[in-house]
């Protein structure tokens, strides 16, 4: 600080102040936090100054090693070494634009190669071929412009469907703290993760080294001739307000019977719902379930003569609501299928785990000792797990499911009836497409397009809209966005699937911008994909010309069977003297009875 001769660095830093004026006022912030707690003449020798500097460097969202930076500049320069020195990173000047797009398609498939694997596929051949006197850029280089590439066309190129409906597609929240107990009931199926005995003689399911060992069951017969090992269904049914699971049934094959018998037991235990929820299965669609019973029709499925000779839904004040088509999101019953049983199948016997990938090995020896449960014992297991889940409270309820029907009106019916969330500001994550600030949720079309990026959010709560800077110069406003009401297409939903449509825009935008560029040599480094569409197109046109050729010799064959009918057919004999007397006799007769 004696040196009265400006720096150059500070030269540098002074010429963009005005522009980054914020920056400045959070590093003094940040500073003033850490002297706070360690005065600038005792940070080299107090006792405990780690913990110090982890604290401030946590307040400030920076590492530690930032911090000593930040505090290492005012130092030796003052409050202007604070002001952030522009860099001019960033545009990847050593990649030109078509090298760019074609790191981009090749990057972003379904191969996920590495970023060694661009450079020695795409960098350097690209280099050898067009620029063969230059240096290809460092790794350090293209790992910096893989980076700066959009998380949205990563994740959708290198992951697929899955991904991008993980971490990106928006969604709407939905408001349950409107409705009525037993006013949505929401159905669905779910196979179940663990193995059961089945008392059918089939004997299936068993693998070679166990179906000859005795059945668990008791019988004595082989496994192979007695009981088959099974993975069941658990067909449920649940209240959207509660929480609470009115109605569950295993069973080995979801059927319309199936949902039919565990309706009719969640009225007769919790009274009528007024809009029930179900999925698009044919056995939800099915006649019984829609209330438009006609007898046996399309879908077979053997219910008690009551339930079919019974009034339809619309008597009983039952609305039927079909969820929406590939949306897990829209069914309730799945997320309480998932937290209720899907969590705690883990700890019952005979668990296999969700895929292959996860089976234990705790499940080989208790196939091999048959410790497996019956179906009645799995019934019963099942049952406690519903018990527990309806006597303790969940999610953003305060009271257990089963509490709010003490004091709910419900509406009974007859047994034989059946017999069916100044401005504020943070730096946020864009997740889903939207941002969450003090409790509030803002999204717009252009932020849905930085999913799983950083930006500057400032709100004021009172006004409902928001602003997001995202680094680039521009400023996104946003609005905030409402919960839907469970079971409507309101306002809300429009703007999500708005939101949705630019993702897909942008992602076939930059598809069709780069599709093409990068040699499908390099792609393909081993011509194995080359090989295998040759070898089908060969077989495409082998068969179709083998067809051919049969066709054309069923024709002549069908021509000489013709012809030799046609000449071993006897020649027509003339017609006797007798046979036309008889003739006119006949006619004659015909003539008088008439």
């Amino acid at each position: 600080m004696g040196n009265l001769i400006p720096q150059r660095a500070v030269v540098r830093r002074l010429e963009h102040a005005p522009l980054q004026a914020a920056e400045q006022s959070r590093r003094i912030k940040a500073l003033a936090e850490l002297d706070k707690k360690m005065p600038p003449g005792k940070r080299k020798r107090q006792k405990g100054r780690g913990r110090a500097w982890r604290e401030a460097a946590r307040w400030a969202g920076v590492s530690v090693r930032t911090l000593r930076r930040w505090a290492r500049l005012h130092e030796q320069v003052g409050t202007a070494g604070l002001l952030p020195l522009r860099r001019g990173r960033g545009k990847h000047p050593s990649l030109p634009g078509e090298l760019q797009a074609m790191i981009t398609e090749f990057f972003c498939s379904g191969h996920r190669p590495t970023a060694t694997q661009v450079s020695r596929q795409v960098v350097a051949p690209w280099f050898a071929q067009r620029r063969p006197r230059a240096q290809p850029p460092s790794i350090s280089t293209l790992r910096r412009f893989l980076r700066s590439l959009p998380p949205l066309l990563k994740d959708v190129g290198r992951e697929g469907k899955k991904a991008y409906i993980k971490r990106h597609q928006p969604y709407v929240k939905r408001d349950l703290s409107k409705l009525r107990v037993n006013e949505w009931w929401s159905a669905d199926h779910r196979r179940a993760d663990f193995f059961i005995l089945v008392d059918d003689g089939k004997g299936a399911g068993w693998s070679a080294k166990h179906k000859r060992r005795p059945c668990p069951c008791g019988s004595g017969l082989e496994r192979r001739a007695c009981c088959s090992l099974r993975r069941p269904w658990l067909t449920v049914i649940a209240d959207v307000r509660t929480g609470a699971i009115v109605g569950l049934r295993l069973s080995l094959q979801p059927r319309a019977a199936t949902v039919a018998h565990v309706l009719r037991q969640a009225i007769l235990n919790f009274g009528l719902p007024e809009v029930f929820q179900t999925d698009w299965g044919k056995e939800f669609r099915a006649r019984e379930i829609t209330g438009e019973w006609r007898g046996r029709g399309r879908f077979k499925a053997t219910l008690p003569a009551e339930v079919a000779e019974a009034p339809n839904w619309t008597a009983l004040g039952v609305r039927i609501a079909p969820c929406r088509a590939y949306s897990p999101w829209s069914k309730y019953a799945e997320t309480i299928l998932r937290n209720a049983i899907g969590r705690e199948e883990n700890m019952l016997p005979g668990w296999c785990g969700r895929r292959v990938s996860e089976r234990p090995e705790k499940l080989e020896r208790e196939l091999r000792d048959g410790r497996i449960m019956t179906t009645a014992q799995c019934g019963d297991a099942i049952g406690r797990l519903v018990e527990k889940w309806n006597s303790r409270p969940h999610g953003e309820r305060k009271s257990p499911p089963l509490e709010h029907y003490e004091s709910a009106e419900l509406r009974r019916v007859p047994r034989e009836a059946l017999d069916f969330v100044l401005q504020t500001w943070d730096v946020l994550r864009v997740r889903h497409g939207a941002v969450k600030l003090r409790g509030q949720t803002y999204l717009s079309d252009q932020l849905a397009l930085l999913s799983s990026c950083w930006v500057m959010v400032r709100a004021d709560p009172g006004e409902g809209v928001a602003y997001a800077y995202p680094g680039d110069g521009r400023r996104l406003a946003l609005r905030e966005l409402q919960d839907a009401a469970y079971g409507e297409w309101g306002e809300p939903n429009r703007r999500v699937a708005s939101a949705r449509k630019a993702q897909r825009q942008l992602i076939r935008e930059i598809g069709v911008a780069i599709k093409g560029a990068c040699p499908r040599s390099w792609i393909d480094l081993t011509g194995a994909y080359e090989a295998i569409g040759e070898r089908l197109k060969g077989n495409d046109a082998e068969v179709a010309r083998q067809r051919q050729a049969a066709t054309q010799a069923l024709r002549e064959a069908g021509k000489q069977q013709q012809a030799l009918r046609e000449a071993e057919k006897p020649e027509k004999r003339p017609e006797s003297v007798y046979e036309a007397v008889e003739k006119e006799y006949a006619k004659r007769r015909r003539q008088l009875r008439a």
